[in-house]
């Protein structure tokens, strides 16, 4: 704990690595206790990358999954679901967003100069497979697995 008070003096409590301090120490609670500690750190880190980062940043929804994930775990299903749908609902914006912005390209070369230009879409059959995409993603895969266990639980 003295790394983070060093850093805390250093950076100031509002910045995006005192976020990720907390966050591992989260996930180290998480994974060898006690949780109290572990939800505690996780909360901080919550409150830096909302304030830090906004509502829609990847940070924020890796957050807020481990801290549904713990919460699961706690036996606290209706705040843990809360979470994870909060992240699933990021995740799913985040990669979605990142397949529209892949467009494909060809690549033609022409007396020694190499040109790349965007493909031209044809039909509208992009957005069915940016979200078959986006929902294949492993960490929207994940949130997806973490939310059903919550189901079962309850």
């Amino acid at each position: 704990m003295e790394v983070l008070r060093v850093r805390k003096i250093s950076l100031g409590s509002k910045h995006v690595l005192m976020a990720s301090a907390h966050y591992n120490i989260g996930l180290v609670h998480y994974k060898n206790g006690p949780y109290a500690k572990a939800r505690s750190a996780l909360m901080e880190a919550l409150r830096i990358r909302r304030e830090m980062l906004g509502d829609a940043h990847p940070h924020l929804a890796s957050t807020l999954h481990l801290l549904g994930v713990l919460l699961t775990t706690m036996g606290e299903l209706d705040d843990a679901m809360r979470c994870l749908l909060g992240a699933l609902r990021i995740r799913r914006r985040v990669f979605d967003k990142k397949e529209k912005e892949n467009v494909p390209t060809t690549t033609s070369t022409n007396n020694n100069t190499t040109t790349t230009m965007p493909d031209v879409i044809v039909n509208d059959a992009s957005s069915t497979d940016s979200k078959e995409n986006t929902e294949s993603n492993p960490l929207v895969l994940n949130t997806k697995l973490a939310i059903g266990i919550v189901h079962r639980k309850r």
